[in-house]
């Protein structure tokens, strides 16, 4: 045991403590402004283990709800109680924080490990929080990976990384060799570099800097070519219903999209005459290739169709084999266009993959790509990497993208953010708890995930708004909670869950007590996979990431096929930019009878039907006249589009664009445009209009007296002192009470008794107790005040804010600081010289635990 600390420490020690909260885990808070690692990091939960963080194959009655990419399935292995995995930083000793600007409350410094998903980091908190021997703890990190969907065949973890724009791809291949990793690929993206790393896991959760003790992802974020550490976040596949993984299947729908989606379109009498897509070649990147031997023997597809794996290429995964995704769109295209030449592509969903993919086709000479995967996560302004790449090939290269807008018009809530007096968004006045529930007799996938238009563009915004995620049960009680720190990450929380059947939960979204309210307005979204409608939903603002470029066409959903009507699902816009899409709609839900004998619905839906569909009758079009350009193909494509009867508007609007491509009314023969297509005008403020599933409850109003406590008052100003890492180790060093892995110093700009309150305030808003020993409150002896914080599964928070006198060099002195440069001693003595108070914060394990002693 160690011996008992005095609570009056020496104002040395007393006089460093800010760095704690920044470096303590995704809970860790950089002191008032209370920001965590970016998406999830608590587990509440469990009806069967409430106290359990991780999640693991070994509990067979737990729901995941793991923080994990938008589309990574969750475990079926888990299927009825929720869980959640923690991603707080790990390992004791860290390094020096990364210095950060002067200023007010919310310009803290950020752990380098904050550039790195939390997913990511709670792979490594797991092995190292596992009781038992190595080759456990080992099977427990192993069973996280794969249920995040981060590990590839050969037991690596596989990762992405975007680097500033003028990275030394040899320096991060250098790094990660040194670390035992590999940097398996690097590409780039409308600027921006992606870099794509493999480690295997054993060393990817036992990597310790013999110095620091950093461990694997922060010494990889120290990096100052690194700017963040992310999932490879998928693309999916814009479809409703899984395909029936069988041949029959497929015949069935390469037969009907013959036979009834190219007459819809009114392509046969082209084909009739000659006219069919000869000259054209058309790029595919999608996911999922089965049975394509056996459709090419049949006549379904051509026989020198053959697809380039990205994801076997790159991360040695097979993506051919998964579904037959790709198989049908492929399908379509020939069906549609048969003298094209197709160019297939298969990823498993990496920015990575789909890069390179993009730059194979360019290789290829393709005219035309479609592409029917896509997702909610990122801006959705066109201004991601993918987005931009398309945007930059499409002018250097003359190539014409069709992308899905996305099935997400029953599967999204949007709004303005309208808190209430306790920092919840109100989904309408009154209401902060918005239902998702599941309706069938199965245990349903769904990853819920709450995006907010604040986006950094790359860079850290420390006055972002920073909005948490909660899912709660009928009675309140908290199941999962993901609360990242969106100062340098795409603004968004991410929660995967398996629903139990029947069931119905809650979602809250919260302003993070303590950090600053929003500036001006900006709407908030929450979208669902796996087919669920939260309580209020609106097809408004959901066209997705890559359609949202604007060197694409999005395409929307007409169904039924041969109707007048936009699908209910068809993603709408305006873009958050306030740009129409998607431009033009085509038909989905092409009727399959092998479908209807499987027993499913017999039909092919979703915007990923209609995508290449339109894409091929553009390759028709450019087959009349091969010198059409992108641009003048473009227009063509516009002018061939009808709105449907009874619809009045004029160009474009944000539900069926131009209207449905057809070449019913368009006679056979070389196509030239009338003129350039009007560009639709802007709308950035669109009305959301709230429709409601038949199988969720009404909205109801919150119960008197249910909501949490308000939060804090405005947090007094701080001011950041930049330490000097050995003076930060000296600090630490004077403190024998567990394993400390930050340090850092405030200078406090308010009284200490309003910044404590507001610290402690922000603190048990987040899940953290008082952990004093033998204290109820914060301890206050002299000029100094000591509070200590612990939450299960974080780094403890030691805070102690210290008067100082008016000459710092009586109590700092070489004696306390042997290691320190006299030069370096000088400017810390010289950076607390006329300053009243100072807060100084550790964070670290076993603070709790050895205080007392």
């Amino acid at each position: 045991m160690h011996p008992k600390k005095s609570l009056s420490l020496p104002l040395a020690v007393l006089v460093v403590l800010g760095i704690v909260l920044t470096a303590c885990g995704d809970s860790a808070t950089p002191i008032p402004a209370t920001t965590a690692a970016p998406k999830p990091t608590t587990a509440v939960a469990t009806t069967a283990a409430p106290t359990t963080a991780a999640v693991t194959t070994a509990a067979p009655t737990t729901v995941a709800a793991t923080t994990a990419a938008p589309t990574t399935a969750a475990t079926t292995a888990a299927p009825t109680t929720i869980a959640a995995t923690t991603a707080a930083p790990t390992t004791a000793a860290a390094a020096p924080t990364t210095p950060a600007k002067t200023g007010q409350v919310n310009i803290v410094p950020l752990d380098p490990l904050k550039k790195a998903d939390p997913d990511l980091v709670s792979v490594i908190n797991t092995y190292n929080r596992t009781a038992g021997t190595p080759d456990l703890k080992l099977k427990v990190a192993t069973d996280l990976a794969e249920q995040i969907g981060i590990i590839d065949e050969s037991h690596d973890v596989y990762f992405e990384m975007l680097l500033t724009k003028g990275a030394d791809q040899k320096v991060i291949g250098d790094k990660l060799k040194a670390l035992g990793g590999t940097l398996a690929d690097v590409v780039d993206a409308g600027g921006t570099k992606i870099a794509l790393a493999t480690v295997p896991i054993q060393q990817f959760v036992t990597y310790s800097n013999p110095k620091t003790k950093d461990n694997f992802l922060r010494e990889l974020a120290l990096l100052k070519e690194v700017v963040e550490i992310n999932l490879p976040i998928a693309e999916e596949p814009q479809e409703l219903r899984a395909f029936p993984k069988t041949l029959d299947a497929l015949v069935g729908l390469a037969q009907a999209a013959k036979n009834e989606g190219v007459k819809i379109m009114g392509v046969d009498k082209w084909h009739a005459a000659g006219i069919n897509g000869k000259g054209v070649t058309i790029g595919i990147i999608d996911g999922g290739y089965m049975f394509t031997d056996q459709l090419k023997t049949q006549g379904f597809l051509p026989n020198d169709f053959v697809v380039m794996d990205f994801a076997k290429k790159i991360l040695n995964e097979n993506s051919l084999d998964n579904g037959v995704h790709g198989s049908a769109v492929a399908e379509i295209i020939f069906s549609v266009a048969p003298g094209a030449k197709i160019v297939a592509t298969s990823i498993k969903g990496s920015g990575a993959e789909f890069a390179e993919a993009i730059d194979y086709l360019v290789e290829q000479k393709v005219d035309i790509i479609s592409i029917s995967m896509g997702n909610n996560s990122s801006s959705e302004d066109g201004n991601s990497p993918l987005s931009k790449k398309i945007e930059q090939v499409r002018k250097d290269k003359g190539i014409l993208f069709f992308l899905a807008a996305g099935n997400e018009g029953t599967e999204h809530y949007g709004g303005k953010f309208t808190p209430d007096a306790n920092g919840f968004h109100q989904w309408q006045p009154g209401i902060t708890r918005l239902a998702l529930g599941n309706p069938t007799d199965n245990p349903l996938a769904s990853n819920v995930i709450l995006r907010w238009d604040q986006f950094l563009d790359g860079g850290v915004n420390p006055d972002a708004t920073d909005l948490d995620l909660t899912i709660e049960d009928e009675q309140g009680k908290v199941l999962a909670t993901s609360d990242g720190d969106q100062r340098a990450r795409t603004p968004n929380e991410i929660l995967q869950l398996n629903i139990p059947a029947k069931a119905l939960f809650f979602i809250r979204a919260r302003q993070k007590p303590g950090t600053a309210a929003p500036t001006k307005p900006f709407n908030v979204h929450v979208f669902l996979t796996g087919g669920l409608s939260p309580q209020l939903f609106t097809p408004t603002q959901t066209v997705g990431s890559q359609a949202d470029s604007r060197g694409a066409i999005a395409v929307g959903a007409v169904d039924p096929p041969d109707g007048n009507g936009i699908g209910n699902y068809s993603s709408q816009g305006p873009l958050s930019d306030g740009r129409i899409k998607p431009e033009v709609s085509g038909p989905a839900g092409v009727a399959s009878a092998s479908y209807l004998a499987k027993g499913g619905d017999g039909k092919f839906t979703g915007t990923s039907a209609a995508t290449p569909n339109v894409s091929a009758l553009a390759a028709v079009m450019k087959s009349s006249n091969l010198t059409l350009t992108a641009d003048e193909l473009t227009a063509l494509v516009f002018e061939s589009a009808t709105k449907p009867t009874g619809v009045t508007t004029t160009g474009a609007d944000p539900v069926f664009g131009y209207g449905k491509v057809s070449l019913v009314n368009i006679a056979p023969g070389p196509l030239k445009p009338k003129g350039s297509p009007q560009a639709a005008p802007l709308n950035p403020n669109p009305d959301f209009k709230y429709q409601s599933p038949t199988y969720l409850p009404a909205p109801a109003a919150d119960k008197p007296g249910t909501a949490p406590a308000a939060p804090p008052a405005a947090v007094p100003p701080l001011t950041k002192i930049e330490l000097d890492p050995t003076i930060a180790a000296g600090i630490a060093k004077g403190l024998k009470a567990g394993t400390v892995s930050s340090v850092e110093v405030f200078i406090l700009n308010g009284t200490v008794d309003a910044n404590l309150a507001s610290l402690e305030a922000s603190l048990l808003g987040r899940g953290y107790v008082f952990s004093l020993p033998g204290n109820t409150k914060a301890v206050k002896s002299g000029a100094s005040t000591v509070a200590l914080y612990s939450k299960p599964g974080e780094a403890d928070i030691l805070v102690n804010l210290q008067d100082l006198p008016d000459d710092p060099a009586t109590v700092i002195t070489a004696a306390a600081f042997p290691d320190v440069a006299p030069d370096v001693l000088q400017k810390y003595i010289a950076q607390l010289k006329g300053q009243k108070a100072a807060m100084i914060v550790f964070a670290g394990t076993e603070l709790a635990k050895n205080f007392g002693g």
